[in-house]
């Protein structure tokens, strides 16, 4: 028996194209959280994540996921539902009501087509098995916008206040920065740095520990000792390397660390998740 057929034209767009894309989710996804007891499925999750340049946690099973997002702290859970010890329904219920862990966006992967259910019970997406990477990286996008604050968007890009003096690092990091859509200003040493907090109102300060005038420890030991900047994030950018080093700049009241010569993605990376956290 011979049937007619006509071949379709292929849509000039590829499938990919009205989704996220790992360009887009690389900076933002920093840690993950597969929770998922077949190896296979959990293998292709995992290499989606790594894709991303993600940091991968897999866990088998439901016993033990609120303890270790609490401790490892993942910018978004993938959760299956049909799981051993512990269904994922339950799973999804104890982490929405844990205060450390509410936050947490999670999206469902599971055999189970019930979307009304999953976004009911707090996941901000449900996607049924076999996922496919663009439907997941566009999943994870819309968890990772509906999670971020807008607090730094209602004035515009999230204001950086960069405290370097340093000629050619200013011009590296500012360039790259404000291509990413931050919007940055310069203090070229401590005391400059003080005086540009009270005008400049930024969001988050990137903080060079050898300045003069005044150092970056100083820096940092004064905004935490002012009760209107203790709770602004600082990133401090250092080319210490002494055992002891890094233990002091955070115990001076830096938030992250970054080491010099600066990894940029790195630092775009730990920027945006400390914009999100405050």
């Amino acid at each position: 028996m011979t049937l007619p057929w006509t071949p379709e034209e292929q849509p000039a767009a590829a499938p990919e194209a009205s989704g996220a894309t790992r360009e887009e989710l690389t900076p933002a996804v920093r840690r993950v959280i597969i929770v998922e007891d077949d190896p296979t499925v959990s293998k292709q999750l995992r290499r989606y994540m790594e894709e991303l340049d993600a940091e991968v946690l897999t866990l088998p099973h439901g016993t033990g996921v609120i303890t270790q997002a609490e401790t490892f702290e993942p910018d978004v859970i993938l959760l299956d539902i049909i799981l051993p010890t512990e269904s994922g329904w339950k799973v999804l219920e104890q982490l929405k009501t844990n205060e450390r862990t509410r936050e947490i966006p999670v999206v469902i992967v599971s055999v189970l087509d019930e979307p009304q259910r999953g976004l009911r019970a707090g996941a901000v997406a449900v996607i049924v098995k076999p996922a496919r990477r663009e439907q997941l990286y566009t999943a994870i996008a819309e968890a990772l916008a509906a999670a971020r604050p807008t607090k730094p968007e209602a004035r515009g890009a999230p204001r950086i206040l960069l405290a370097e003096d340093n000629e050619m690092n200013i011009v590296l990091i500012t360039d790259y920065l404000e291509a990413k859509g931050f919007d940055v200003r310069v203090a070229r040493d401590g005391v400059e740095a003080l005086e540009a907090l009270r005008t400049e109102r930024p969001d988050l300060v990137l903080m060079d520990m050898q300045m003069p005038r005044m150092d970056g420890m100083e820096t940092m030991q004064r905004i935490r000792a002012d009760r209107a900047l203790r709770g602004l994030p600082i990133i401090a950018l250092t080319a210490l390397a002494m055992t002891g080093d890094k233990e002091r700049i955070l115990e001076a009241g830096a938030d992250e660390y970054v080491s010099k010569p600066v990894n940029m993605r790195q630092l775009v990376a730990t920027m945006k998740a400390l914009l999100v956290r405050s």
